[in-house]
């Protein structure tokens, strides 16, 4: 996951090098992308709760890395990071794969947070009603970073 994530974070970075000479275009992109999340958590908001998940399976390095490039969080992650901080390493590549060596020594140790806190909670939110109430509010927190995003995208 994380070399799928930065491979993706560097193309994305080079991408919007191309970008930054469009602005609008790069405007018009963030706020897409702030629309898509305020889909995706409005979704979240209005999904039942938490069901068993098949745990057999495991998906493997080479998968791990490839849904990256289909994880449509992580293309608006980066199209956010990039026009957001894009411009403070510098331009060229090398000042993008800086941003994303960054922005991966934060995210892999919250990725591996995450995993480990998930199987905890997953425990505390196992009934429906308990995950519904999740699903509602980490669905309304979405909607608020796309709010915040569409209001730095259009500001």
């Amino acid at each position: 996951m994380a070399l799928g994530w930065s491979v993706l974070g560097v193309l994305v970075g080079l991408a919007t090098d191309l970008l930054e000479q469009q602005q609008v275009l790069l405007r018009a992109l963030e706020a897409i992308g702030a629309l898509y999340i305020a889909w995706i958590g409005l979704h979240v908001m209005r999904s039942d709760g938490v069901g068993e998940a098949d745990l057999e399976g495991r998906l493997g390095f080479r998968t791990g890395a490839a849904l990256q490039f289909v994880n449509g969080k992580a293309w608006i992650h980066f199209l956010v990071l990039m026009a957001g901080f894009g411009s403070v390493f510098g331009d060229g590549a090398m000042a993008k794969v800086a941003l994303v060596g960054l922005n991966l020594s934060f995210g892999y140790p919250a990725v591996l947070t995450w995993t480990v806190l998930g199987a905890q909670l997953r425990r505390l939110f196992a009934s429906e009603v308990a995950g519904r109430r999740l699903n509602a509010a980490l669905g309304a927190l979405l909607i608020g970073v796309a709010v915040w995003l569409l209001w730095t995208a259009l500001g």
